[in-house]
């Protein structure tokens, strides 16, 4: 199900439309969406349901829609960010599925709250819960980009499935300030798979807390030298909670070490390829895991 919703956005990402998707029930149904920025999946609901709600970067409501010569009104999941639809394809597919006697739908039909507030609850902050020492981890990867000519892109301000993008690869970032050790958490299935071709590099950021190092100020300073837009800087960094006047915003440290590691075949991962048919079990919905880089070849940039 999921591969299909993937490849249902990828065909509709170009034009506003409504396609259903085939459940195997003649009771229930779904469809995917695109309308103007905004794509995801909806199925009917009663008229007089009537909800507005927002998560991460995830679009919750009842919206009518035009379907022939009627108007339905349905319950949506969607989202205006192009770049995060592969990982919203997962939750999709949990919002549709119908269940065992179809069991699953008719919750949400009873409760729809009771669905949305359990992927509030489970990704609906992950970004705000990021460390000072992760926000200058990607800044400090921004300028070393910048530094050798390319132009990169900061995708999680947009939530993207990579940390940044450039022209031919991508990259995620893990920082930390532990120093005997190289463990880094991978909160994605999707955050270490290639995208659209490009190479994809983890660049790994250790830190020490100290009044000799930088700051968030003194390095959005720098991007903006480099050309990157003041205002949105400013704007995603108070949405992480990093405003100036706050202790954490004018908290210094030293970059000790930056590693790169290319994310080949021989690098530590687990992607949907390594499951049957690219799948992951039935009734896994999203995995996070573990890795240690300390045998792991890279290249040093610091």
């Amino acid at each position: 199900m999921v591969n299909t919703i993937r490849t249902l956005f990828a065909n509709m990402m170009n034009s506003n439309s409504l396609k259903e998707i085939d459940l195997g029930s003649t009771k229930y149904k779904a469809f995917a969406y695109k309308a103007q920025e905004e794509y995801g999946v909806c199925f009917p609901v009663d008229n007089s349901l009537k909800i507005n709600e927002k998560f991460n970067i995830a679009i919750y409501k009842t919206s009518y829609l035009k379907m022939g010569d009627k108007s339905m009104n349905m319950l949506m999941l969607g989202c205006k960010n192009e770049s995060f639809r592969n990982e919203f394809a997962t939750i999709c597919a949990d919002f549709i599925k119908l269940g065992e006697n179809d069991s699953a739908r008719e919750e949400v039909l009873e409760n729809p709250y009771i669905w949305f507030e359990k992927w509030k609850n489970l990704i609906g902050n992950k970004k705000t819960s990021l460390m000072v020492y992760d926000i200058m981890g990607e800044m400090h990867s921004l300028l070393y980009l910048f530094s050798i000519g390319e132009k990169p892109i900061w995708n999680s301000m947009n939530m993207g499935t990579h940390d940044i993008e450039c022209s031919n690869s991508s990259y995620e970032v893990k920082s930390s300030i532990k120093k005997m050790s190289k463990v880094v958490n991978i909160s994605s299935p999707h955050q270490l798979e290639k995208d659209n071709g490009k190479d994809l590099f983890l660049l790994y950021c250790q830190f020490e807390e100290s009044e000799l190092g930088e700051s968030i100020e003194d390095l959005r300073k720098q991007l903006i030298y480099y050309g990157m837009d003041a205002a949105e800087l400013s704007s995603y960094l108070l949405e992480r909670g990093y405003v100036e006047g706050k202790a954490e915003y004018s908290k210094k440290y030293i970059l000790r070490d930056m590693s790169q590691y290319c994310v080949d075949d021989d690098f530590p991962k687990l992607t949907f390829k390594d499951f049957i048919d690219g799948k992951l079990p039935k009734g896994v919905l999203y995995y996070t895991y573990t890795i240690e880089l300390s045998d792991v070849n890279c290249v040093k940039l610091k």
